[in-house]
């Protein structure tokens, strides 16, 4: 799941934090690298209802880089079960209509919706596994070379393509352009980062009355070793729905393995107070760089 558009954004400017130590050291030339990364991941995720979802992932991400510039995209399937919910900007149709009851905080009045929600109420089975294409994200990053080499800043602009299904949360029913900018301090083999986002929804299929929304992140990068590095974040939300809340939550894990060869992850998420989403998610991965 994960907050795709949010965090995969994270992930491109986090490749980034590499290349922007790489570069710091050339001027006069020209410096090109191509490679991805595929892998599979596990995740776990529990509500306060006591109900919870599981999600199984294969996902695909190729990457070039020329001089300050970085290429990537983010392609991924995932097989679902339970409830569970793979894209996070937009909580699951499901379970929005589940929270239309006096006092929620998510009020619709939007004959649109009220149909969706029959349906959804009288269609979806929780327990039925789900599988299916997750969006598709494209990615584009340009790192500054500051005269500081123990700094860094990066902008970014992604794009997320709505081929994932949004009522079985494997997308979010939107295509959105995702722009951002990203500050760095190295310190040692510490990296403290923030990051400011903007999403603006340039098409919307859902039956929810969507608003634009920004976003911010602050972390640390810890580097024990050189295969492995331990990390943590918060990060914050505004919210993209009519008369709904914003939200944040903060994330620790940790990531084995070096630039190529095999590597493994673990991530945990914990969601503070959000209708509609997880109480806390655990995920754990394998993939393979070249």
């Amino acid at each position: 799941m994960r907050h795709w558009i949010k965090l995969l954004a994270l992930l491109g400017c986090g490749a980034g934090f590499v290349h922007a130590e790489e570069t710091t050291s050339y001027q006069d030339t020209t410096y090109t690298d191509a490679g991805a990364s595929v892998g599979i991941s596990a995740t776990r995720q529990k509500y306060e209802t006591g109900d919870d979802g599981e999600g199984r992932q294969v996902y695909f991400s190729p990457y070039f880089i020329y001089d300050q510039w970085m290429f990537s995209a983010y392609i991924s399937a995932e097989r679902t079960k339970g409830q569970y919910l793979s894209e996070t900007q937009y909580p699951q149709l499901s379970q929005i209509c589940a929270l239309q009851q006096s006092g929620s905080r998510f009020n619709f009045v939007n004959d649109a919706l009220s149909e969706a929600c029959d349906d959804t109420v009288t269609t979806e089975t929780e327990e039925e596994e789900k599988t299916g294409l997750n969006d598709i994200l494209l990615f584009v990053s340009y790192d500054f070379i500051l005269p500081d080499p123990n700094t860094g800043l990066s902008v970014g602009l992604s794009y997320s393509h709505d081929n994932g299904d949004d009522e079985t949360g494997h997308g979010s029913g939107t295509r959105d352009l995702y722009a951002d900018v990203t500050g760095r301090l190295y310190v040692e083999s510490v990296t403290f980062w923030g990051s400011l986002g903007y999403t603006r929804i340039i098409s919307n299929e859902t039956p929810f009355q969507l608003e634009n929304y920004g976003s911010g992140s602050v972390g640390v990068n810890w580097r024990a070793q050189d295969w492995l590095s331990l990390n943590s974040s918060f990060n914050v939300q505004q919210s993209s729905v009519e008369n709904g809340d914003g939200y944040h939550y903060i994330s620790a894990g940790l990531s084995l393995g070096k630039a190529e060869g095999w590597g493994g992850n673990l991530n945990l998420y914990k969601y503070e107070d959000n209708p509609g989403l997880p109480e806390r998610e655990i995920q754990a991965g394998l993939f393979y760089n070249f």
